[in-house]
């Protein structure tokens, strides 16, 4: 629910397929672990700029959450003639630095890989957001909760449960930005 919202509710939204975020289908054409040191280069020099243009320079982004397939493959050296870094690093580091915030984050997510989202997305999605409940959240107003256990036959026991959840909201949707390929 929180990823992918309800299936067969197209009202319970999940924090992958937000109506109102832009999707850019242009910048990631490719698994970011498989970018060669020129293509990360121009990588990123766009991802943050896509961003800061799309929620017209009112925020920075906090995380940016990435199929993870691809996470697992940025262990790797970002350069063959520079091998000090990893790709992961270089990428985090690039993220602190621009945003100016030390606790920046890029997260792995299952979910976000086009085998996990297949029925509903069906592409890797990477996702920009700024990790703010006034910008993105998910509410659970009455935690699940089980009642007492019960026999009815003095050999089995059962009870109830009850809960509420909703869905993830993007309140301000030009602060999320999602990169489909």
């Amino acid at each position: 629910i929180a990823f992918l919202g309800l299936l067969n509710n197209s009202g319970v939204k999940g924090l992958l397929n937000q109506s109102g975020v832009t999707i850019n289908t242009t910048r990631i054409t490719k698994a970011i672990s498989s970018m060669s040191s020129a293509e990360l280069k121009v990588l990123c020099a766009g991802l943050i700029e896509d961003y800061r243009a799309n929620c017209n320079r009112t925020a920075f982004p906090t995380a940016f959450i990435i199929p993870e397939s691809d996470y697992n493959g940025l262990a790797s050296q970002a350069s063959a003639e520079f091998p000090i870094k990893s790709t992961l690093q270089l990428l985090e580091e690039m993220f602190m630095v621009i945003t100016r915030n030390k606790s920046f984050k890029i997260l792995p997510l299952a979910y976000a890989d086009a085998s996990y989202n297949s029925a509903s997305i069906n592409k890797q999605v990477y996702t920009f957001l700024n990790y703010d409940e006034k910008s993105v959240r998910m509410d659970i107003p009455v935690d699940y909760t089980n009642t007492l256990a019960n026999s009815i036959d003095n050999f089995s026991f059962q009870n109830a449960a009850y809960g509420q959840f909703t869905g993830a909201q993007a309140y301000r949707p030009s602060e999320m930005l999602y990169y489909h390929y």
